[in-house]
């Protein structure tokens, strides 16, 4: 009887949720290219292209000021060659995180970049510059 009144509870809580099912399930991911500068001892800045989750793009549209973590996800980065390469190896997979308010540019892409050159990489409209 204990265990139907727990099941009971355990299910309300997880009913009464305030979060909308879009929000959740939307795992829709858009090809960027990001330019950031993370502060530590020496302010280090990065060059990536990668996939972030298109929810994070929309809330940045709207408000650059938008405080959040964000997962790059299939990461690539140019070489000393200038040749976009794969960010992973047997011990990395190519995801990595940052905090937004590292954002310093943000292009989005039409397509993955790798094996092509930057200036060849179509570009849609949207770009954040802080």
């Amino acid at each position: 009887m204990n265990r139907y009144f727990l099941l009971l509870g355990v299910l309300i809580i997880l009913l009464s949720c305030n979060r909308a099912p879009n929000d959740i399930l939307n795992i829709e991911k858009t090809w960027i290219y990001v330019e950031l500068e993370v502060a530590t001892e020496d302010t280090d800045y990065y060059y990536y292209f990668g996939q972030i989750n298109q929810n994070i793009l929309d809330k940045l549209a709207i408000d650059q000021n938008y405080k959040s973590l964000f997962v790059l996800s299939i990461v690539r980065y140019n070489d000393d060659y200038d040749k976009i390469q794969v960010y992973a190896d047997e011990s990395d997979n190519g995801t990595l995180f940052f905090r937004t308010e590292d954002i310093v540019k943000i292009e989005v892409l039409n397509n993955d970049p790798l094996n092509r050159r930057v200036k060849e990489v179509e570009k849609d409209s949207l770009s954040i510059k802080r």
